[in-house]
């Protein structure tokens, strides 16, 4: 399910320059005409092409060209909140997004992926978690306030991506989000269904791992969640 991008009030860093920059911006599906083309001429001031695909869950907007990211990345700050993730795994992440229908032939050449407004899932793969904090061997995963009832929230737990779940209560769950049928996607959660899903393949788990429905034939690793105080902390053991 989406979650909203915040800006960070600290850098990131310097980001590497690079001879040729793809850049994508993903914005909420009902983002105006004016913020995009907002975007596009501030991309196009460093000789950047763009373009932009709507779509029922998110925008696209696609930047190519051979600025360094920096620079390109202050001229978009002004666009309002905006997360800066420098692609670990460029070759994953163009399946998936081809996957889903995005534009393979321009997420193929991938080298950072930006996000504004609404963030698609992956952007808790990409990036570590802002408090990633340990409690006595354990890993702060999220805030407590950050899940809502019947929600879930992508984490990044010893470099795998992550389902944390809450349901009604205070009945936590986490299980491995990546599709064991032929882990090249990521899963994820059906507030209506009250399953965890897999949007490539059709798959169905439950809150426990179990495969409910196929082609998967092997259950999710789950993950021990634990709240200390206004946190939320997993370990390994499930």
């Amino acid at each position: 399910m989406p979650v909203r991008a915040r800006r960070k009030e600290s850098a990131v860093g310097p980001l590497p320059r690079q001879s040729s920059l793809a850049v994508i911006l993903v914005f909420a599906p009902d983002a105006p005409e004016t913020l995009l083309q907002e975007a596009c001429l501030a991309a196009a001031s460093l000789g950047h092409s763009c373009e932009v695909s709507r779509g029922p869950r998110e925008t696209v907007v696609v930047l190519s060209g051979t600025e360094d990211a920096e620079e390109l990345g202050k001229r978009l700050a002004s666009l309002g909140p905006v997360d800066l993730i420098t692609l670990q795994e460029p070759g994953r992440y163009a399946r998936l997004r081809t996957r889903r229908r995005f534009t393979g032939a321009l997420v193929a050449g991938l080298g950072l992926f930006m996000t504004v407004g609404a963030a698609v899932p992956l952007a808790g793969f990409l990036l570590p978690p802002r408090r990633a904090l340990m409690h006595e061997g354990q890993f702060r995963a999220a805030d407590v306030a950050q899940l809502g009832e019947n929600s879930a929230r992508m984490v990044r737990f010893r470099g795998e991506p992550v389902l944390l779940v809450r349901q009604a209560g205070e009945r936590y769950f986490a299980l491995a989000a990546l599709c064991p049928y032929m882990e090249d996607c990521l899963l994820e959660w059906s507030a209506e269904r009250l399953q965890v899903v897999c949007p490539c393949h059709g798959d169905a788990f439950d809150l426990y791992g179990n495969v409910l429905r196929g082609p998967a034939s092997v259950p999710l690793h789950s993950y021990v969640v634990e709240r200390v105080g206004d946190g939320l902390y997993l370990n390994g053991e499930g």
